[in-house]
């Protein structure tokens, strides 16, 4: 009984002992053929499109606002009650070049220069004498000045002293002073009486008849209805295909019809914020098929240029990353023909048009990728479908 015992554990030990050196020997094989299992993992799937370089004709998109070219703020440079006009300054007002904008209440003003008019004559009247005792020579000519002088009329000026003596005699009874102090006030009366600077129309009145008017107080905006410019953006690369005088179609937004434009000045400046220059476009009110009004917004393409060797990609295929000196590049998602594997290159946006760029650096038939792929690092593996 003892002796079957002792066989049937020996039997059992054996087992045991096989079960565990197969065992071990799994595990070895299984940490041998990890890495290669890993590195057998099936390649990633990309749709990839053959580049076909083009000759592409490119039209840079600008837009902006109408805006007067001739255009003034008027502000109030006396005191006084705005008085009513031949023509009402309402807005939508027309007005000839020369006529009556605005009238302040000018009785204290116009007081103020008769009385110094009055005085003016007064010491005028008072050196004649002297002026024909030492300077008989010259004495006709401001004997027949102050004659003509108008208390109700503005001021001639005096005759030219070229005597020094007779200047010094001038300047020491007060005429040169008096003078200047007549032309101050003529001056500050000529302020209540704003007239038209240009053939326009109002189009911002801020003031009524019967108000009291204070100095530096905002009257309204009067424009020239016939010249206009629009301000629009453009980045610095597409500066060299601009050119003075350069005609522009303009549209306005849900209108039939051409407007024309030409380039009329370029600021030298960048602006730091949006990194862009500023052209400014002159249109002529009678060359367009639309009635233009201040304000309008238009939107058109400056003239078209050819882009060669490019290739126009979507937006969204198209990565920025940093590049020396804190600039950053673009880039798109390449397959290498010889080991189907992806790679990022620099590639040049040299235009754009709706959700389209127009590419450089890539060569014909050169394969890039054509769906967004996230996740993507160099030199995976891929299985390319051609699309």
């Amino acid at each position: 009984m003892k002796t079957e015992r002792k066989v049937a554990l020996s039997i059992l030990g054996g087992i045991i002992i096989l079960a565990a050196s197969f065992g071990i020997k799994s595990l070895l094989a299984s940490q041998a053929e990890g890495p290669a299992q890993r590195g057998s993992r099936p390649a990633r799937g990309v749709i990839v499109s053959s580049a076909k370089l083009d000759t592409l004709p490119y039209q840079i998109q600008v837009y902006g606002q109408a805006k007067a070219y001739n255009r003034v703020e008027l502000f109030a440079e006396v005191t006084g009650v705005l008085q009513p006009t031949q023509i009402p300054y309402l807005e939508g007002e027309s007005f000839r070049k020369g006529q009556t904008l605005l009238r302040i209440e000018d009785s204290e003003a116009r007081a103020s220069l008769m009385s110094q008019r009055s005085n003016y004559i007064n010491t005028l009247t008072q050196v004649l004498p002297d002026i024909k005792l030492d300077y008989p020579e010259i004495y006709p000519e401001w004997e027949s000045y102050l004659l003509s002088i108008d208390v109700n009329a503005s001021t001639p000026a005096p005759p030219t002293i070229s005597n020094p003596q007779a200047r010094i005699l001038l300047t020491a009874r007060g005429v040169i002073s008096a003078y200047h102090a007549l032309q101050s006030a003529e001056e500050r009366l000529s302020k209540h009486n704003i007239s038209a600077p240009f053939d326009g129309v109002v189009t911002q009145s801020s003031i009524r008849p019967g108000t009291l008017v204070r100095v530096g107080q905002p009257l309204g905006t009067f424009i020239d209805p016939t010249s206009f410019e629009v301000e629009v953006t453009i980045i610095p690369e597409y500066l060299r295909l601009v050119n003075i005088g350069d005609r522009v179609e303009l549209q306005a937004e849900g209108m039939d019809g051409t407007i024309i434009a030409y380039v009329k000045r370029v600021n030298a400046q960048i602006d730091p914020s949006t990194q862009s220059m500023k052209l400014y476009l002159g249109i002529n009110a009678s060359e367009s098929e639309l009635t233009i009004q201040e304000g309008m917004y238009l939107k058109g393409h400056l003239n078209a240029v050819d882009m060669y060797d490019v290739v126009p990609l979507p937006r969204r295929l198209v990565n920025t990353r940093p590049y020396e000196g804190g600039s950053e590049t673009h880039y798109i998602w390449r397959v290498n023909k010889a080991d189907s594997t992806a790679y990022s290159m620099n590639v040049s946006v040299v235009g754009s048009y709706g959700d389209m760029l127009l590419i450089e650096g890539i060569e014909a038939d050169g394969w890039y990728i054509s769906e967004v792929a996230p996740g993507l690092l160099e030199d995976t593996k891929v299985n390319v479908t051609l699309q």
